[in-house]
């Protein structure tokens, strides 16, 4: 959760029941008293992971929160989330910003696209600080020299740490010139 003078915005909210097929649980629980005390105003969705888009905590929202989400073609988060009952739908474009208040903004930046996955992260920006919430997503190269060069300094950034992902890093086999280590 984000504040601004009044104006709070939940990112990616998980804070009941498992995920991925009952293999995944927060631990500790989340607190009821902790889930009764989020209001947000806003509700950002990264990306269609069940650990970001997960529909039993979503359920615990009143249903006219906005919810923002990166725009794709396929608009699967759109159309699941107008399925759970929420009509108050906003999907950006990479590079799109919100105003979340008068001086409370949201931009937003993809990487990838499969089908109906794309990742994102977000910037959060007031007239002081800036924020970079990176989530899961693994912004490198041009994407994030873009990110960085528009938006320096960058006051603070979420990152996820996670053994499921190592490294980055491949090679086109015959081919020594295509090489990528992050």
């Amino acid at each position: 959760m984000v504040e601004k003078d009044g104006v709070q915005l939940l990112n990616d909210p998980w804070v009941k029941g498992s995920v991925f097929w009952r293999s995944w649980w927060n631990y500790p629980p989340v607190s009821d008293e902790l889930v009764n005390s989020l209001k947000p105003d806003f509700i950002n969705l990264t990306h269609i992971h069940w650990d970001h888009f997960q529909a039993v905590s979503l359920r615990l929202f009143p249903k006219k929160t906005p919810i923002i989400v990166p725009w794709a073609s396929s608009n699967r988060m759109e159309r699941d989330l107008k399925y759970l009952g929420f009509n108050d739908v906003i999907p950006l474009k990479h590079g799109q910003s919100l105003k979340l208040d008068t001086d409370f903004e949201l931009i937003s930046y993809h990487i990838g696209y499969l089908g109906h996955v794309i990742d994102s992260a977000v910037i959060l920006k007031d007239g002081n600080t800036t924020l970079l919430n990176m989530n899961d997503s693994k912004f490198m190269g041009l994407p994030l020299k873009q990110i960085l060069k528009k938006h320096k300094p960058i006051d603070f950034v979420f990152l996820s740490f996670s053994p499921a992902n190592s490294r980055l890093s491949y090679e086109v086999m015959g081919n020594e010139s295509v090489l990528f280590d992050d």
